[in-house]
């Protein structure tokens, strides 16, 4: 969209007071399309002047809308990576149901306070729960009230340590 001079263009009638307060007085707008033809942003250039594009300058425009949605996609991407990087991190040393420390983890854990123990003198502790007859739980109630049973267990140890 090209709006040569803001003052009178209808689209901006809403604008233009802010517009033109900040000193602005054309518009070039372009879509920013990724790949999949999905709209990312719209990639805007303002003048102080009211003004029209050359082809050169429209051509620049468009390229480099098209470069900013590479970069969205690929900063998309990497940051898709990143989180899925992190949850994995997570499965393997956490339980996916009661988030609390898998058997790795813990074995860790229990390294680092035992040292740690040692070099300050101070004793640690170690608790072991047993839920009685959960196995007859989850074949009588189901595995779905099974698991809220271990989510809420471990939601009081974890609020109780």
């Amino acid at each position: 969209m090209i709006a040569e001079d803001i003052s009178v263009h209808p689209d901006w009638s809403l604008y233009k007071g802010l517009a033109l307060y900040a000193g602005l007085r054309s518009c070039w707008s372009e879509p920013v399309i990724g790949q999949n033809k999905e709209i990312l942003g719209v990639l805007s250039v303002y003048h102080r002047k009211p003004y029209v594009p050359n082809e050169e300058e429209t051509f620049s425009i468009e390229k480099s809308a098209q470069l900013v949605a590479i970069a969205i996609e690929r900063y998309s991407a990497i940051d898709m990576l990143r989180r899925s990087e992190e949850h994995y991190r997570q499965l393997a040393h956490y339980d996916s149901l009661t988030s609390l420390a898998n058997g790795l983890t813990f074995a860790e854990q229990m390294e680092q306070a035992i040292l740690l123990s040692k070099q300050t003198g101070r004793r640690i502790s170690l608790m072991f729960l047993d839920l009685d007859k959960f196995k007859q739980i989850n074949d009588t109630f189901g595995h779905a009230i099974g698991d809220l049973l271990l989510k809420e267990a471990a939601a009081r140890m974890r609020s109780s340590v």
